[in-house]
Order: structure tokens, then sequence, then C-alpha cells
């Protein structure tokens, strides 16, 4: 497949997480649930959202400081993620392991694809 669209495809995804992360946050800042959320919480999320969302327009427009500023913020939610994980192992919350495995495999394949855009061509013969 093309660099260029695979590119474009990531980039789109990453924007799309990132305005759907920042967007979340305000609405749960502006209209909390039933049970609130710590205000540090949704702060983060609308910075990592925001953060998400400029990353993947650089990924979208090829730029290597994005690919790799997205490899390193799935770096961090994937030891936020661990976390999360020992957690739910602690208090055997079986619901929330499920979940929280479930985001594991999509981080890892993200950071992945990543790399592995911002290597060289080589011919292969």
């Amino acid at each position: 497949m093309n660099s260029v669209l695979l590119h474009r495809i990531f980039g789109l995804v990453f924007c799309t997480v990132g305005a759907m992360t920042g967007i979340s946050g305000f609405m749960f800042w502006f209209d909390p649930p039933d049970v609130p959320l710590n205000n540090l919480f949704l702060a983060a999320m609308v910075v990592v959202g925001t953060v998400a969302f400029i990353g993947g327009l650089g990924v979208f427009r090829q730029r290597a400081l994005a690919r790799w500023a997205m490899i390193g913020l799935a770096g961090l939610v994937l030891c936020v993620d661990a976390i999360g994980i020992v957690h739910a192992m602690l208090v055997a919350n079986i619901g929330e392991l499920i979940i929280l495995l479930t985001a594991v495999m999509p981080l890892i394949l993200a950071i992945s694809a990543l790399y592995e855009l911002g290597r060289p061509e080589r011919d292969t013969r």
C-alpha cells in the first residue's frame, strides 16, 4: 500500500480520536454525569485530545516529528493502561480489566505502524 495513503489514513484516524477525546472532556466538564469526574482527569482528556488532533494533522502531512510525538503519546497511554490493568486485578474488577486489555492491542498496532511508516523503503529483490 502507498506510504502517502497510509499517512493520510492514520492521520485522519488520530484526528478523529483526538477530536472525540477532547470533545468528550469538554462535554463532561460542562454537563457532568451523576457521579462527577475529577477535574484534573477532564483537563487531561482535553489536553490529550488536542495533542492527538494536532499530531494527527502532522501525520497527515507526513511530518516525522508528529509521527514520533504520536508514538510517545501512545506509549504514555500504554503506561497509564498498565497502571489501570494492575488496579483492576487488585480490586478484582473483571469488566474494567477486559476494557483495558482491549485497548492495549490497537495502541501497539498504532505504535508499530507509525514506526514502520518512518522507515526508508528498501528494494526487496
